[in-house]
């Protein structure tokens, strides 16, 4: 016989896992954010040769720019926006006073906090999500799962101003025909 749950657990169940799927997309974007900087912490830079714009110098003369490569790319992080399950569940049948209990409610009194009253035990709906009820070939589950861009966060908007500040010129050594 296949195991029954609640449909309270297996909704809790699908909950946590979308909570995981979105704790998964944040832990890659700090890990991709991590692949700017070196092993000292300071930013990666790319240095560009451009015409130089320095008053006084030869026509044809380049400087360097050093810019930040965490300045070039854009940085919109990834939020779950939406997740759609679908599944074929078995109902099981309504238990009365099920081994959950309701949410606690505070009664409304001058002492709120220690009059936190207990409600009546809920029922319970008993479920076989995994029965094979939906075809003969078992049971199927279509998940969807769309994400959308975030604004960027406060700190990484001004760690990339920062960064900005940082674009540096030098003069580029002149280059010997070949």
């Amino acid at each position: 016989m296949a195991e029954r749950t609640t449909l309270r657990s297996l909704i809790q169940g699908i909950a946590g896992a979308i909570a995981s799927a979105q704790q998964e997309i944040e832990r890659q974007q700090i890990l991709n954010l991590g692949a700017f900087f070196d092993q000292t912490l300071r930013p990666l830079m790319m240095s560009l040769r451009l015409p130089s714009l320095r008053h006084g110098v030869d026509p044809g003369t380049e400087d360097l720019v050093d810019i930040p490569l965490l300045t070039l790319l854009p940085h919109n992080p990834l939020r779950i926006s939406e997740a759609q399950v679908e599944f074929d569940i078995e109902l099981g049948g309504v238990e009365e006073g099920g081994e959950l209990d309701s949410p606690n409610v505070i009664q409304e009194t001058d002492d709120a906090h220690e009059k936190v009253a207990p409600q009546p035990r809920v029922r319970r709906i008993l479920t076989d999500a995994f029965s094979g009820a939906s075809s003969a070939k078992g049971p199927k589950a279509h998940v969807m799962i769309k994400v959308r861009d975030a604004e960027v966060p406060e700190g990484l908007a001004r760690l990339l101003t920062e960064l900005n500040k940082m674009h540096g010129m030098r003069q580029a050594p002149t280059i010997e025909p070949t």
